[in-house]
């Protein structure tokens, strides 16, 4: 049947071609390329965004809004970062690291967010298995050729399956893949 008037359906999508195509013909479907969105009305959508998800937390948040330099996802990254309650460090803490390191333009910065996020990750988790635990949690994320579980990744890890030697004994890959969310999907199921 026929939906309400007043239904509206937000999608987002990569510029892909065949996505395009069809989204194209229809009359009722308004296409807004993110390259035509100016940059002061998405620095404020992300100062805003910023405020919104620390808005318990005192701090800068501009200071943290321009170093996102536009990048959506940065502040997303940061955000979550910072509201992190595992890594035993506070709050504050988790913004200095942030805020201090240098920025470079475009995609450089978010990289630098990525390596700064999992060097105080790792840091904090400073157990002897968590790097090759990561290593090998995302060499079978890398490796797959088609998206893999959590349950699918602790059955191919578990000591029964592989013969090869490891720091450890048993893996529940979720301990890497939840930090991961950014990067991955599904990253809060098990199946």
């Amino acid at each position: 049947g026929d939906l309400p008037r007043n239904i509206r359906i937000l999608v987002t999508t990569r510029p892909e071609a065949d996505i395009e195509k069809n989204l194209s013909n229809s009359p009722n479907v308004l296409m807004k390329r993110m390259d035509d969105i100016t940059r002061d009305s998405t620095e404020r959508d992300i100062l805003t965004y910023i405020r919104t998800r620390l808005e318990d937390v005192s701090l800068d948040h501009s200071l943290l809004a321009s170093r996102a330099e536009g990048i959506f996802q940065w502040a997303f990254v940061a955000c979550e970062f910072i509201l992190e309650d595992e890594l035993a460090t506070t709050m504050e803490e988790l913004y200095d690291s942030i805020v201090s390191f240098g920025t470079t333009s475009g995609g450089a910065s978010l990289v630098s967010l990525y390596q700064e996020v999992l060097t105080q990750i790792f840091a904090a988790a400073s157990s002897p298995t968590a790097l090759p635990r990561f290593r090998s949690v995302m060499t079978v994320i890398l490796t797959a050729m088609e998206p893999i579980s959590v349950e699918s990744i602790n059955l191919i890890l578990s000591p029964s399956t592989v013969e090869v030697p490891r720091p450890f004994t048993e893996i529940d890959s979720h301990v890497v893949v939840r930090f991961m969310g950014s990067v991955l999907s599904g990253t809060d199921a098990r199946d």
